[in-house]
């Protein structure tokens, strides 16, 4: 995956928290990680590279094998020496492919190769600059490489003919949607992300809400945490009846390594939502 002019994290609790479930590493929309970048499964995934000869930025992602509609999720990037940080981390929802010959069910069961659709937070932190992290949240369509910057938004090539991946921000990447962290005792920057369903009175709306905190949040501290930032990705951008829920999707954890860096960081899944769905392989 690709994110070099963006950059990852968010999540809350208004919704009803239902079943928690583990995450599986790989499913259908397989890992995209030639170079072993990420490491992991169940709940908890690391990221380990270095890329301090590399000549471009190295992006890499790997997917859940069940389904879910959100998650509480804690991310870590770690300190590395005088140079940190070196990437950026997020986590991906809704993730799922279609194409011209994808069946409705097929589309469904997110079993089809390309283009591919999902909504992403995610971060980065400077402190060599602003010592501040910066988030945003968006949704991509028509992604046909995810390797591709920005995931495809100038155009890739597709069986002869240009394919351009559309991004509509939420929050986005700039001065104002920035916060000073507090880091924990290593020096590390954590940023939690709560991914779940809008609701409006008692009943689901179909769209997702996304808030972001600084520091590590568990289900058990979430009603007392302070949002550093929130917003919601409404049914209708997700191509959903307002009516009903969200279709229960993958997701993913996502790192963009700049070049000329080395970075090591963490995921850890505290909470997921809606009973899983496991997608066959």
């Amino acid at each position: 995956m690709k994110l070099s002019k963006k950059v990852l994290a968010a999540f809350s609790v208004a919704a009803a928290l239902a079943m928690a479930v583990s995450f599986v590493s790989c499913a259908n929309e397989e890992a995209d990680d030639e170079e072993g970048a990420i490491s992991g499964s169940n709940n908890n995934y690391t990221l380990v590279y270095d890329n301090t000869t590399g000549t471009d930025n190295y992006r890499c992602y790997k997917p859940t094998k069940n389904n879910h509609r959100g998650a509480l999720c804690q991310i870590t990037l770690k300190k590395e020496g005088t140079s940190f940080p070196g990437a950026a981390m997020g986590y991906i929802w809704d993730l799922y492919s279609t194409d011209a010959s994808a069946s409705a069910e097929e589309v469904a069961r997110s079993v089809s190769s390309k283009p591919r659709n999902f909504c992403i937070v995610g971060f980065n932190y400077s402190n060599t600059s602003s010592g501040k992290v910066a988030y945003y949240v968006s949704r991509y369509t028509n992604v046909y490489d995810i390797q591709a910057k920005n995931f495809g938004e100038d155009g890739v090539e597709v069986n002869g003919k240009t394919e351009k991946a559309v991004e509509t921000p939420y929050l986005d990447l700039n001065t104002t949607n920035t916060f000073t962290p507090t880091p924990d005792a290593d020096g590390n920057i954590i940023v939690t992300v709560n991914v779940y369903e809008e609701t409006s009175g008692t009943e689901t709306t179909g769209g997702y809400v996304v808030d972001i905190y600084d520091g590590a949040v568990t289900k058990d501290t979430l009603s007392a945490a302070t949002k550093k930032a929130t917003t919601t990705i409404p049914a209708d951008a997700l191509g959903y009846d307002t009516a009903k829920k969200a279709t229960q999707r993958q997701g993913a954890v996502y790192a963009n390594v700049y070049k000329g860096y080395k970075a090591s960081g963490a995921w850890k899944y505290n909470y997921t939502y809606s009973a899983d769905e496991v997608v066959e392989e």
